[in-house]
């Protein structure tokens, strides 16, 4: 049976389940990150909130990221945890599209495991190649690192539709490439009790993936030119 990732969820979508049995100041990591990337990912040009292709806000895909995570990994004994997870997966973007975001803001906004986490999740633009290799390291200190990085490619996966077909393509070449070797090495990292979610996630999104390099006429990603 397939997993249900929300297309276009909504802050509402996110709160609506397991976030009542927070605490307030579980809950206030939530609000902050919330009231964080409403404020930020704003679009230079149009001083308006970012858009995706489609037209929605780019806020729907830090959402889904974060409900997708919660779906993997519930926490139901670590309500503290579940809310630095989530608040990192809505901001694991924040440092890459946004000036002036370090980790001692993060540390100090957040957390610092909200601040690991997405220093952990973000590409650094002066060595951008071993960014699979920052991402196995951390995620053997951080299993969340994985589940998020899962997370938000498997909401990607299903919005392809929102891009032209030359950006579908370089997206899923990339992602079959860099980020599936990833993740299949991740899994052994991944704790028992919910491994089998991150992996039926992951095939899924595996799936999704070669479906479409398919139909855009790319039966085998890896036995194309890495220049494509």
């Amino acid at each position: 049976m397939a997993i249900e990732i929300a297309i276009n969820p909504t802050w509402d979508d996110l709160f609506d389940l397991h976030l009542p049995t927070l605490s307030l100041t579980d809950l206030g990591l939530l609000w902050r990150s919330n009231h964080l990337i409403r404020t930020r990912h704003i679009d230079r040009k149009t001083g308006k909130m970012q858009l995706r292709a489609s037209g929605t806000p780019y806020y729907t895909h830090l959402v889904s990221s974060a409900i997708l995570t919660l779906w993997i990994n519930p926490n139901p004994d670590n309500p503290r945890k579940m809310a630095e997870e989530m608040s990192a997966a809505l901001l694991h973007d924040i440092k890459e599209d946004c000036d002036g975001i370090t980790d001692e803001f993060l540390r100090q906004t957040f957390s610092p495991e909200v601040a690991f986490l997405v220093d952990s999740l973000t590409r650094e633009k002066d060595n951008p190649h071993d960014y699979s290799r920052k991402l196995l390291e951390r995620t053997w200190v951080n299993p969340a690192v994985a589940e998020i990085k899962l997370a938000e490619n498997s909401h990607n996966a299903v919005t392809l539709g929102d891009f032209s077909q030359s950006k579908q393509k370089a997206w899923c070449l990339k992602v079959a490439r860099e980020y599936f070797p990833f993740f299949e090495r991740a899994t052994q990292f991944i704790p028992s009790d919910r491994r089998d979610r991150f992996s039926e996630l992951f095939l899924q999104t595996a799936e999704t993936v070669h479906r479409q390099l398919s139909t855009l006429g790319c039966d085998d990603p890896f036995a194309l030119s890495k220049s494509v």
